[in-house]
């Protein structure tokens, strides 16, 4: 298994509104090998958009299910919610 942290933070400019927005990311994401074959994992994120016209923030959370059915072939199922 194995464990994630992401920071991220980016400043664009916006012609069509003439400002500047700025957009910051934190994420973290949890894998954990259930089986030889099989991984789950869970993801959540909350991102930041931020201009002097309006101020955008949004959560996201993922979880998902992994198992490898042959050396080839794999069945991936999850859920998300933002």
């Amino acid at each position: 298994g194995s464990f994630g942290l992401s920071v991220a933070r980016s400043v664009a400019y916006d012609t069509g509104d003439d400002v500047s927005v700025t957009a910051s990311t934190f994420s973290l994401n949890w894998t954990k090998n259930i089986s030889e074959t099989s991984t789950i994992l869970f993801d959540v994120a909350y991102e930041i958009s931020d201009s002097p016209i309006e101020r955008i923030e949004q959560i996201s959370l993922d979880a998902g299910l992994t198992h490898r059915l042959t050396e080839n072939w794999g069945l991936s199922s999850g859920v998300g919610y933002t």
